[in-house]
């Protein structure tokens, strides 16, 4: 069973070793990462950063048990377990799958987050195409470019309310 806690990003690796001590059994986690090129004066610094920021997804055979998350809740480095992860359990384990379908061979996601989520579908909640279900193809700022209907790479306003399908 999947879980997603939130942690303290200086103790991490405090909060992996109590995990270990407090669990018997196997204990699975991924944190998936990317890098990135910076410039630094005239440098170039390649940076290595958590795409989900200080999120990790844990798995243990007796987190189906409530009570596991309740007493791990309290552990250092710990800010809190999400809650209603057990009806989520298909949605986690097609993230993490697409996730490690992208990583190169050092573990690094080679696309940006958007373009793993993008070419979805979702539906606007608002506006004139309330209702109305639409792939996503690009997200930018100010602008969604999307496909809707027989229109191909339609440029709209990001100011509507939408949800994946």
């Amino acid at each position: 069973m999947w879980t997603i806690v939130k942690f303290k990003k200086k103790e991490l690796n405090i909060f992996l070793k109590i995990l270990k001590k407090k669990l018997s059994g196997n204990i699975e986690y991924y944190l998936p990462k990317a890098k990135k090129t910076e410039r630094k004066n005239s440098k170039f610094i390649e940076k290595t950063f958590y795409i989900l920021n200080d999120y990790a997804f844990i798995y243990h055979k007796n987190f189906s048990n409530p009570k596991t998350i309740n007493y791990l809740n309290n552990s250092k480095g710990v800010i809190y377990f999400l809650s209603n992860y057990l009806y989520c359990q298909n949605e986690i384990v097609k993230f993490i799958n697409h996730c490690k379908n992208n990583e190169d061979d050092k573990g690094f996601i080679n696309k940006s987050l958007n373009e793993i989520i993008k070419e979805k579908y979702y539906k606007f909640k608002s506006g004139p195409f309330e209702s109305m279900i639409f792939q996503l193809l690009e997200k930018r700022k100010k602008e969604l470019k999307i496909k809707l209907g027989k229109f191909d790479n339609l440029l709209i306003k990001n100011n509507y309310n939408f949800e994946p399908v």
